[in-house]
């Protein structure tokens, strides 16, 4: 796991403008105001290690859909007001520069984080397997939704699509936006968002399967 790079979450009882100064402070830096219907009032300052630093009240983001919402960490502060430093190269640093100040600190995690870096190194294993199996396959959108695309080794045209409680196959078709020649989908255990964000060696055992599916009924359509 590459830590190189983190995500940091505080949490402070003061209000937004307060606890941007005290942030200001500590770690040296002139964080700059900003104004949004939305996010109300809000301070950020990028991180001289090349990330940011984001302070605002601790409420849902206006642009969080339902679907990351429901994703959302556990360890969300519950002070009114927090403090978001991202993808920071100097993260003991600011802990202790932040923590001495009188944050709490709530969430620390490689960026990018553990799971998509987990995600990632799966992805490059299972599609140079597809690959040696002579699919011609490429990863256009690795969550939410996931999507697979490219050639079968019979030399068909697929698109594969995970979303929510389903993941689906099309076969033929001019592209992924027309209705494909076949279509097959598989529900996926665990929930409204299963699919959406179902691990990558699931994701192909469905693909595989559904697969074997198209091909058990175009042999059928053949005789």
């Amino acid at each position: 796991m590459d830590w190189s790079r983190q995500m940091l979450l505080f949490g402070c009882d003061m209000d937004v403008r307060a606890t941007a100064g005290i942030v200001g402070r500590a770690l040296g830096m002139r964080l700059e105001e900003l104004r949004n219907d939305q996010l109300g009032v809000a301070f950020d300052a990028e991180d001289p290690a090349g990330g940011f630093i984001f302070v605002s009240e601790n409420t849902r983001r206006f642009d969080e859909s339902d679907e990351e919402h429901h994703r959302v960490d556990a360890s969300r502060p519950e002070e009114p007001t927090r403090v978001y430093v991202h993808a920071t190269s100097r993260a003991d640093a600011i802990v202790a520069a932040l923590t001495d100040a009188g944050l709490r600190l709530h969430d620390r995690a490689p960026w990018p984080p553990a799971d998509e870096q987990l995600a990632d190194a799966a992805w490059k294993r299972l599609l140079l397997d597809l690959r040696d199996r002579g699919w011609e396959v490429t990863l256009t959108g690795p969550a939410a939704p996931l999507q697979l695309e490219g050639r079968l080794p019979s030399g068909q045209s697929f698109f594969y699509h995970c979303r929510y409680d389903t993941c689906s196959l099309g076969i033929g078709g001019e592209d992924p936006v027309s209705r494909p020649d076949w279509e097959g989908e598989q529900v996926v255990d665990g929930g409204e968002y299963a699919a959406s964000y179902i691990e990558p060696d699931n994701a192909v055992r469905i693909l595989l399967a559904l697969h074997a599916d198209w091909k058990l009924d175009f042999g059928n359509s053949r005789r």
